[in-house]
């Protein structure tokens, strides 16, 4: 969930990217920015530019 987010694409672009619902895209970025603690997706952009570890410890998960 988090490369589709990191790459810029909205809620819409990747449930039909992963073949989800729309809404099971939308708690699920809600969880991401919960997680990094951030507001908005441009939080957790930065922080990823600052911590690109971070994007390669999400794809172990």
């Amino acid at each position: 969930m988090l490369a589709p987010l990191v790459q810029g694409l909205g809620n819409k672009d990747i449930a039909r990217k992963l073949s989800r619902s729309l809404r099971t895209v939308e708690h699920q970025v809600s969880s991401v920015l919960g997680k990094f603690n951030a507001g908005n997706r441009m939080a957790v952009l930065l922080r990823i530019r600052s911590e690109p570890c971070l994007i390669e410890s999400a794809r172990e998960d």
